[in-house]
């Protein structure tokens, strides 16, 4: 009888897996929540994208459809909602990928409050066992799986961006509450010195291996973009990577509306990923003819 159980879920095991590998580009959205949508996103750097991204996108929830009207087959955006590029820088080691134009939100860079990401990632035995058995990752759960297809089936959008139109006024006031600890505890000097020395020890590591390195600041409410914790962080941006190899596309002078104060409406984000664009058009020719490359 335990035979009989053992064999029937091999069978099962070995058609489901050969579903995944059949239809595996076709699979889309399958997280259920937004800490499984960051280890699908981590899980599927790690094993697919790490082999062909030569732009990485790095950054919170605000930059997660950043440039995504304009679908590149070598770009790969791995911002992550409620955390920051630390955690993608995090796992650009773990795949040992070095990408030609690294692209870094600055907005995120001084957290007061950190998640944890990588501690899904710290098992080798794990993570071999991802990497060769695609079905037993995060993004290809029967549940997930069955969701995505009913979600095409039905024609639900595919894009995971908050689906908002217009500023809501009581989601503005919500927003500005949460951002309420950035506010007023600015983190001394020395929690500054100590988040941009390591940056810098870690991107001079791809720096020196070709990469070019890009910071930006996606725009917020004016009120936001103003407060002491994005100032000081521009400045320590300024001081630690003001060299060759390094460039900041600063933010830009129109405002731009949003739904929460934090995030940009979509039509918003289209809007910031042209001049986003534009601004890297006018980087040094190396950083161009890479991008053409890529493009």
């Amino acid at each position: 009888m335990v035979g009989k159980a053992l064999l029937v879920t091999f069978f099962l095991l070995l058609g489901y897996g050969l579903l995944i590998e059949r239809y595996q580009k076709k699979i889309q959205r399958t997280a259920q929540t937004i800490g499984q949508r960051n280890l699908v996103k981590g899980e599927e750097y790690l094993f697919e994208a790490s082999s062909w991204a030569d732009t990485v996108i790095l950054g919170s929830s605000m930059s997660e459809m950043l440039l995504s009207e304009q679908p590149s087959k070598h770009r790969y955006n791995l911002a992550m909602p409620g955390l920051s590029a630390h955690e993608g820088l995090q796992l650009m080691q773990l795949a040992k990928h070095i990408p030609r134009v690294l692209l870094i939100e600055i907005n995120t860079l001084v957290k007061v409050q950190k998640l944890s990401l990588m501690d899904e990632f710290k098992q080798p035995a794990t993570l071999r066992l991802k990497q060769y058995l695609p079905f037993t990752r995060q993004k290809y759960q029967p549940a997930g799986v069955l969701k995505a297809v009913l979600r095409d089936w039905f024609g639900t959008p595919t894009t995971p961006a908050m689906v908002v139109s217009a500023p809501d006024s009581a989601l503005l006031q919500k927003g500005f509450r949460a951002y309420g600890p950035f506010i007023k505890p600015l983190p001394p000097d020395s929690v500054f010195r100590q988040t941009f020395t390591q940056l810098r020890q870690t991107l001079d590591k791809f720096h020196r291996r070709g990469t070019r390195i890009i910071f930006y600041e996606m725009p917020n409410h004016p009120v936001i973009q103003s407060i002491p914790l994005a100032q000081k962080t521009r400045q320590f941006v300024q001081i630690f990577f003001n060299a060759p190899g390094y460039h900041r596309v600063a933010l830009p002078h129109e405002i731009y509306q949003t739904s929460d104060g934090v995030h940009l409406l979509p039509p918003e984000t289209v809007r910031y990923s042209v001049f986003l664009n534009h601004q890297l058009a006018q980087l040094p020719h190396q950083l161009q003819l890479a991008q053409s490359k890529m493009d």
